[in-house]
């Protein structure tokens, strides 16, 4: 029988159509991978006993599984490579743990006449269809895990290899079919959503359901996408709260290694580039030396000048601005281009920003790591400043969820749309009351009055504070215009009025007499 792909056809490495073993790379580069056993005296020519090679992010494991089915010669699976997001961990739990149904977490469009279920792997977050089961790989796959990737991985690989002997699993063709995700697309403005939450992890949730709801359906080389453009997130607070992270299935040991990796100015041979080299590694001044933007930045935004001796020191400097694009290579390379650009560093009221922008984002399995690392940029260049931390903003001009990923997506919108959560408007609050026959609307922020708006008509002060920006959250223009019209109808029947809390809003709002 020979390797035939039912999914991911093209982005997988088919190396003997006869083998029996698939090498799963992970997250390194699977030339990379390939190169490296090449050197160290592993057979991967067309007569080796090496079926396929190709990566595992984690969102694809689903297709994984219906490609094994397909294949059922396939009797050993070699996880060797980086582990950046738990994919060795997730197929070992799928078949020593199995799976186990989660009501009502996602809804599927019912497969000829069939209601399909979500199932969750056990020990893990990730969600799936429950048409493929543990149980249907009999027997199952051998799961040999070499954890270093390195060349002492490397040698531990090739001699696996060569005591490797195929046992001669046999079995029928099973092709199983990918359930769609019911969705109810909403149309909206796909170039320019904003969002603005206090940790990186209620942003990161905010902004999956946000592309669930109105991401526009956009076909890519690598396949279907929804996608929004030009999306903006502000993170006001960013620290990493280990707790809300473990609530939301964000492994913590992955994110302090995307952190370090972040930091690191050193190319790791696996990937065509790393962030850290980017940043502190990659680009030379014209006498040839290597420039870590970093630093330099670091030293531009210095308010003691007393740790510098003769430096350009400038704590307001709006020249802190990192590029991580090469023109010269980026622009034509196909594949290996970095998703972040550029990093921009700013002080302002003694807390120092810091904005990034990506070309290019996955929300799902991306963004939060991405943001992680940020944060550790952050902090790195606070500790050298001698600063304080300020938000994260990011810019990503095209994100996208993958619709064949579409489970833990939908179960986070659910999640999200089913909390009533008071959102603090950006642009102040209003404190409404009555004088005589005129209703007084009162605009503060942070203990600031910004404005005062009079009339007798909820209309007109409907167009005033709409002509000032006074509101920008949807929730608090409703609870606004309510507020409005109960003044009126108080005025009219000659009833006393007093304004009511927010719904969702903790303790006392401040509004209202």
């Amino acid at each position: 029988m020979e390797f035939c792909p039912l999914h991911f056809g093209d982005r997988l490495r088919v190396i003997n159509p006869r083998g029996t073993i698939g090498l799963v790379t992970l997250w390194s580069d699977v030339g990379s991978v390939l190169s490296r056993l090449g050197e160290r005296g592993a057979d991967l020519s067309e007569g080796s006993h090496v079926a396929v090679a190709g990566t595992l992010y984690g969102g694809g494991f689903k297709f994984l599984l219906r490609n094994l089915l397909y294949n059922p010669q396939i009797d050993t699976l070699l996880l060797y490579g980086i582990d950046l997001g738990g994919s060795a961990q997730l197929i070992k739990n799928f078949f020593k743990k199995g799976v186990s149904v989660v009501s009502g977490a996602v809804t599927y469009v019912p497969l000829r006449g069939r209601d399909v279920k979500a199932c969750r792997v056990i020990g893990s977050d990730y969600l799936m269809d429950d048409l493929v089961t543990p149980e249907m790989f009999a027997p199952p796959p051998d799961i040999v895990h070499i954890e270093d990737s390195g060349m002492a991985g490397a040698a531990n690989a090739v001699s696996f290899f060569r005591g490797y002997r195929p046992r001669g699993r046999t079995g029928e063709r099973i092709s199983v079919p990918v359930p769609e995700v019911a969705r109810l697309n909403y149309p909206s403005e796909p170039r320019g959503q904003v969002i603005i939450e206090d940790s990186p992890a209620a942003a990161w949730r905010s902004l999956v359901s946000r592309i669930y709801r109105f991401g526009e359906a956009v076909e890519l080389k690598k396949g279907p996408r929804l996608e929004l453009r030009n999306m903006k997130v502000v993170v006001r607070k960013p620290s990493i709260d280990e707790g809300e992270f473990l609530e939301n299935g964000i492994d913590m040991e992955t994110v302090r290694e995307y952190q370090a990796e972040l930091l690191d100015g050193e190319r790791k041979s696996d990937w065509p580039y790393t962030y850290g080299n980017r940043l502190r590694g990659y680009f030379r001044r014209r006498d040839g030396s290597v420039i870590d933007s970093l630093d330099v930045a670091s030293d531009k935004l210095r308010v003691d000048m007393d740790k510098v001796s003769g430096a350009d020191l400038n704590p307001d400097s709006r020249s802190a601005f990192l590029s991580l694009w090469d023109p010269c290579s980026d622009l034509e390379v196909e594949g290996g281009r970095p998703c972040m650009t550029s990093i921009f560093l700013r002080k302002i009221d003694r807390r120092l920003e810091l904005t990034a922008v990506y070309r290019t984002h996955n929300a799902q399995r991306a963004w939060i790591k991405n943001v992680c690392g940020l944060i550790a940029v952050l902090n790195y260049v606070c500790e050298r400043a001698g600063t304080v931390q300020g938000p994260v903003t990011v810019f990503s001009h095209s994100i996208s969820l993958d619709p064949g990923e579409l489970e833990s997506a939908q179960g986070i919108y659910e999640q999200e749309s089913g909390k009533n959560r008071f959102r603090e408007d950006p642009n102040g609050h209003l404190t409404i009351f009555v004088d005589g026959d005129e209703i007084v609307a009162e605009h503060w922020h942070s203990g600031i009055q910004l404005g005062a708006y009079r009339s007798k008509k909820p209309g007109a002060l409907q167009y005033e504070l709409t002509r000032n920006n006074v509101v920008s959250e949807i929730a608090h223009a409703m609870y606004v215009g309510m507020q409005l019209e109960k003044a009126y109808w108080c005025i009219q029947e000659g009833v006393r009025y007093v304004q009511t809390d927010m719904p969702g809003r903790p303790g006392e709002t401040g509004e209202g007499r």
